[in-house]
């Protein structure tokens, strides 16, 4: 039995973090857990409790940096994280948690479900996370987004803390570490969370992307042989020159290793364009190695 979990979120200012809490705060899980929120509330939704304790920093800073902190806040076995910008549904603590009674199992990721009456938004979450859809199936994963996690707090000892350097991606270097510490990365859609994405036109998605494509793991070399990192990402100019080709591949992979569901089919267009750019972020990047 697992003596205590303690939940992470990291928070700037997020004007919804009210209702990331209240959806934590109500979970159906019998057992105890903490609940740790980093960061800036300048719309005042983060409220104390007995369960919520919240840590506020004097200046902004990265998501990594703020998981650090609740990491070295927390008294939990197990540790879990979501974003403040998302939903925790009543069994997701239960569900998440329970995976850890296999002693062989230490990483878990959980499913995403998000609305889709905002094309644009829409667009975006397929995007990012299709890989973890709520209707896609169990099982072992490459990566798993910090989104919705779950670790054993022993693992950091192991592999050590977020990269802090790093605004986005630190999820992606975090558990490809673990990777070459031989762990397995276990993904459980029952573990779910919505996410509400405040990304709402296209030039907010495509930046997205493309800071995507900049801060990739991918175009790490220490990383190249786990990520299986195709030949044209490494070099700048076969990025560029084959990023149409690059981006229709990972279309050709969402539709038929991940087995997107009819209903995301609507999004392809864009999400082709998101990898498109992703790659022009990436080029950015491997020509400034040069």
């Amino acid at each position: 039995m697992i003596n205590l979990v303690s939940v992470i979120v990291p928070n700037l200012n997020s004007p919804i973090v009210g209702q990331t809490l209240a959806s934590l705060s109500q979970q159906d899980y019998p057992w105890e857990y903490e609940i740790i929120v980093v960061g800036q509330d300048k719309y005042g939704q983060v409220q104390k409790s007995e369960r919520i304790h919240a840590i506020v920093t004097p200046t902004p800073i990265y998501q990594s940096a703020a998981r650090n902190i609740g990491i070295r806040e927390a008294k939990g076995e197990i540790l879990a994280f979501i974003d403040s910008d998302c939903i925790a549904s009543p069994e997701w603590l239960h569900n998440l948690i329970q995976n850890f009674e296999n002693p062989d199992i230490n990483v878990v990721g959980g499913g995403v479900t998000f609305p889709s009456d905002h094309y644009w938004t829409f667009c975006d979450n397929v995007a990012t996370f299709h890989e973890y859809l709520n209707d896609t199936r169990p099982g072992m994963r490459e990566q798993l987004p910090t989104i919705n996690l779950g670790l054993r707090s022993s693992i950091i000892e192991q592999i050590g803390f977020f990269d802090e350097q790093l605004p986005i991606g630190e999820d992606v270097d975090l558990t490809t570490r673990m990777r070459i510490e031989g762990l397995r990365l276990y993904f459980d859609p029952t573990a779910l969370i919505t996410h509400l994405s405040q990304r709402r036109n296209i030039s907010s998605i495509f930046y997205h992307a493309f800071d995507f494509g900049r801060y990739s793991r991918k175009l790490d070399p220490r990383y190249s042989d786990i990520l299986r990192i195709p030949w044209p990402l490494r070099r700048w100019w076969t990025t560029l020159l084959l990023s149409p080709l690059l981006a229709s591949g990972v279309i050709w992979w969402i539709l038929f290793r991940d087995r997107l569901p009819p209903r995301y089919w609507i999004t392809l267009p864009v999400v082709w364009l998101t990898k498109l750019i992703w790659c022009l972020g990436a080029t950015i990047t491997l020509l400034n190695k040069v």
